[in-house]
């Protein structure tokens, strides 16, 4: 089951960014280097401050209902806003595509999509890397990261209003203890990643 994230007070900070998981190896004899070319996945960290004591009995309710990483949630973006329209119902054009390199039909001919912008495929999130021009049919090619997760079918859908991803807790952070005795229970955090599971 994918829970709703905790949404009785906005959170005071919220990063969330993709995390690169290449290596770069140092050769001892010479200046050359070697670079493992790794994925990337969405990392971040969410920040609540003075929550009274009911919102932390439900942000304790959350996080215990999570169990660590073992449960997923929805995360949207807090600080995020799409510069474009994503005028149309985008869907994927064609079978078999992976990488970061997507084919879709369906939006409004001649409209320009800004890079930085964010699209949900499936459970995922994608951020363009490149300003796109849909052509005069409605085609586009989108250019993003991280990698397509699943390949999808012909015709699924992309989601631009509002996009969100499948989340899960880090292992190891304490639940909030809220207590009745105290007006507020500040300064809470926790961090989390992109659910990816075999």
């Amino acid at each position: 089951m994918i829970y709703p994230l905790f949404s009785d007070k906005a959170p005071a900070s919220s990063r969330f960014t993709p995390k690169d998981t290449s290596t770069l190896t140092e050769n001892k004899f010479n200046a050359r280097v070697i670079v493992d070319s790794g994925d990337l996945f969405w990392d971040g960290v969410l920040a609540y401050k003075n929550l009274n004591y009911d919102q932390a009995v439900t942000m304790r309710s959350f996080l215990n209902r999570l169990k660590g990483p073992e449960h997923d949630f929805w995360f949207k973006d807090y600080a995020h806003k799409q510069r474009s329209a994503w005028t149309g119902s985008p869907v994927v054009d064609g079978d078999n595509q992976d990488g970061t390199l997507l084919n879709v039909r369906g939006l409004l001919p001649n409209q320009t999509l800004l890079e930085g912008d964010r699209f949900q495929l499936g459970d995922y999130l994608h951020e363009l890397t490149e300003t796109i021009t849909v052509d005069g049919s409605g085609l586009a090619s989108l250019k993003f990261v991280p990698d397509i997760r699943f390949i999808p079918s012909d015709g699924d859908a992309l989601i631009t209003n509002d996009p969100m991803c499948k989340c899960m807790l880090y292992p190891g952070q304490t639940v909030p203890e809220p207590s009745a005795g105290k007006a507020v229970l500040t300064d809470f955090s926790f961090k989390f990643r992109e659910s990816l599971r075999d």
